[in-house]
């Protein structure tokens, strides 16, 4: 952070919202005497975005009032477990939007506990957004534990985008019992590494058929990433369970998907349930 950045960080009284980004040439900025500026103003802020500038995951606890926690590529790959254990132990009582962004493995029994964490005496979380979006996991088995700390925890959340497994059908129903107001879905299968064309895929069908279960009253948006199989007539079994319940349009896309069957004549075939769809190149 330049000089002149770190002297205008300082005179600000009543600081509410900061980005910091470091984009140059791809590398992590490793400033302490920002980090020292930052926390002096932790008390004041609401919404932190932080991008590819390391910052201490345990000083975290000293931001009380934070609303919005948006971190990306911070730097966090020397970090063990133990490491990790401390942001467990963290609690951001007021978050409402927690996005986190790593090409690093991360545990995913950390993020749970933290999301528990978020629920202050048992109230209830007041998160509504979550996103977890990272290509590795040290332990990608633990998505059960995710699924059921939001679950338990985060009954406004409206927004998920993070792993599950095709295994969660139980976790999921449990996710969408508990989160009634559900829009926005977008799930990662939950390998020890992104997908590529010549991986083996996971199959999407089983949450697909724990999907035509619920109502989704809210739902809005429906997107699958990162190497997953779906098989066009289990979609076609959810989209009439929607078409049953007259329930309201929702956009489907896909990316790096293998697809069984004609998914986009099913899609036309359904112009009344199904508002928007398509395969995107970008995640």
């Amino acid at each position: 952070m330049t000089n002149s950045s770190l002297i205008l960080l300082k005179s600000q009284k009543n600081l509410k919202e900061l980005i910091i980004q470091y984009n140059i040439n791809y590398n992590i900025l490793i400033d302490n005497n920002a980090i020292l500026t930052l926390l002096e103003k932790s008390s004041n802020l609401i919404i932190l975005n932080l991008e590819n500038f390391f910052f201490p995951l345990e000083n975290l606890s000293l931001f009380i009032n934070l609303q919005e926690l948006s971190l990306s590529d911070c730097g966090y790959h020397n970090y063990n477990f133990y490491d990790w254990l401390k942001f467990s132990l963290i609690s951001l009582p007021n978050l409402k939007k927690l996005f986190f962004k790593d090409s690093n493995p991360i545990y995913l029994d950390i993020f749970s506990k933290f999301i528990i964490n978020t629920n202050f005496n048992n109230f209830g979380s007041k998160l509504s957004h979550i996103i977890i979006q990272c290509c590795k996991f040290k332990n990608s088995i633990n998505t059960n534990l995710l699924l059921i700390s939001i679950s338990n925890n985060c009954p406004l959340l409206s927004f998920y985008s993070g792993p599950i497994s095709s295994n969660d059908t139980f976790e999921l129903s449990q996710l969408l019992n508990s989160c009634s107001f559900i829009k926005t879905l977008k799930f990662h299968p939950s390998i020890s590494k992104c997908s590529t064309d010549s991986d083996i895929r996971i199959s999407f069908d089983p949450l697909l058929l724990e999907l035509s279960k619920s109502p989704l009253l809210h739902l809005k948006t429906l997107t699958i990433v990162h190497g997953w199989m779906i098989q066009s007539n289990i979609f076609e079994i959810f989209l009439k369970s929607r078409n049953r319940n007259e329930i309201r349009k929702f956009n489907f896309y896909w990316n790096n998907t293998l697809i069984i069957g004609d998914l986009v004549k099913i899609c036309e075939d359904y112009p009344n349930i199904i508002k928007s769809y398509g395969e995107f190149n970008s995640i």
